[in-house]
Formats: structure tokens, C-alpha cells, sequence
């Protein structure tokens, strides 16, 4: 976490909330990461396999619930933390994903569905982050149908450049989902930190709830 935050300070930014997708760490170990601008808003560790795991820090200065969805968690299908922002009458919910790519991706699907169902109510903002292992820059049935699927909900990929690049491949089996019709003003980027093989994104919203 700190090298992360050293990374950001290099560049100036000083994001909100940092979801850590594929943290591979256990529980109490999770729970011992400290740092004064944040707090540990929402997680899921894997227990009966290694690596993998999502959570969520949230900027000390704003107040967030902790949804939880651990109901709906299997390891290495689909793994999943949430949270709940309130803004005056607004609130966000943002959701972690990470689906392996071992995984089984119908199972994957099932399941995003009966979550977006079981939190979707009127005037709910959703921001999706997610390391879906689905590349977005080419044509697959996978991500057909994960497109259509949170199109239903009516959410929206925006990243359209590569977040992951080897020397043979460039993907992006990473992305954010909005909902274009209420979040209007925005710009999304990448940003190399050196700590992973995948690309960190960075998104700005602007006017959310305007």
C-alpha cells in the first residue's frame, strides 16, 4: 500500500478510494495494512486457495458502509467486495471484482446478475472496477456477454486501451463500468506503477450526481 501511494504521490494524484484487485493476502494479514488517508472499507480473502482476493480503501475523509456479499463469493469464480457512499441524498456503491481465469465464466455471469439484482435500486450510482480476465479489445463470447449483461443495468466498459502487456500480447482484461446516461464527465487513464504486470487505471469523475 504505501508503495503504491509513493507512486501516486509521484504523479500528483490522490485518488478517493484504491480497490486492490488480487491482493493474495489472508485475512488478519489484510487487517494490518494501516495508513493515516485511508481506511479499509471492504474485502475478500480466499481461504481455501492462495492469491487472489479484492478489497477496497476509502479516503479517511469520507464515510462508506460495508455491503456484504461474501454470500455470493466462490474462489476463483467470482470474488467480490462493496461498499456504500452516501453524498447528501446521493449514494454510490462501488464494487471489486476478480474472476480467475480458470474460472467458469457462466457461473461468473450467473452470479454478477443475482448481485447487481440483489443491490439495484432507484437512483443507485454503480462503479464497477474489476479484473474480469475477459480482453475487451477483441471480439469472444466472453465479453459479448459480459458486455450485455451489465448493458442490462445499464452500464458501460470504459477502458479501451491495453492494461496488461507482454512481450508477446498487449489485453485489457481489466475495466470500469458506469452508467454513461449519469456520469457524463469523466477521464480515465493508465498508470504503469511497477508493482504489478497489470497497469494501474485511474478514473475521474466529475459533477456525479449532476
Amino acid at each position: 500500500m504505501d508503495e503504491l501511494l509513493c507512486v501516486l504521490d509521484s504523479c500528483d494524484l490522490s485518488p478517493h478510494i484504491i480497490c486492490l484487485l488480487g491482493h493474495n493476502l489472508v485475512g488478519h494479514k489484510l487487517l494490518m495494512i494501516k495508513h493515516n488517508n485511508y481506511y479499509l472499507a471492504s474485502r475478500f480473502s480466499r481461504h481455501s486457495y492462495s492469491g487472489g482476493g479484492v478489497c477496497m480503501y476509502i479516503s479517511s475523509y469520507l464515510e462508506s458502509s460495508m455491503i456484504d456479499l461474501s454470500q455470493y463469493c466462490i474462489e476463483k469464480v467470482i470474488e467480490v467486495c462493496a461498499a456504500q457512499i452516501n453524498i447528501g441524498n446521493h449514494f454510490i456503491i462501488l464494487l471489486c471484482i476478480y474472476r480467475s481465469p480458470s474460472g467458469n465464466f457462466g457461473e461468473f455471469s450467473l452470479l454478477l446478475d443475482l448481485i447487481l439484482k440483489y443491490l439495484h435500486k432507484p437512483k443507485v450510482e454503480f462503479i464497477i472496477y474489476g479484473d474480469f480476465n475477459v480482453n475487451f479489445l477483441i471480439d469472444s463470447s466472453s465479453a459479448w456477454q459480459l458486455t450485455l449483461l451489465l448493458q442490462s443495468y445499464n452500464l458501460f466498459h470504459i477502458i479501451d486501451f491495453p492494461t496488461r502487456t507482454t512481450k508477446v500480447s498487449s489485453s485489457a482484461i481489466d475495466n470500469i463500468f458506469i452508467d454513461y446516461s449519469r456520469i457524463n464527465s469523466f477521464k480515465v487513464f493508465s498508470l504503469i506503477n511497477g508493482l504489478s504486470d497489470h497497469e494501474a487505471q485511474y478514473l475521474c469523475v466529475n459533477n456525479i450526481f449532476d
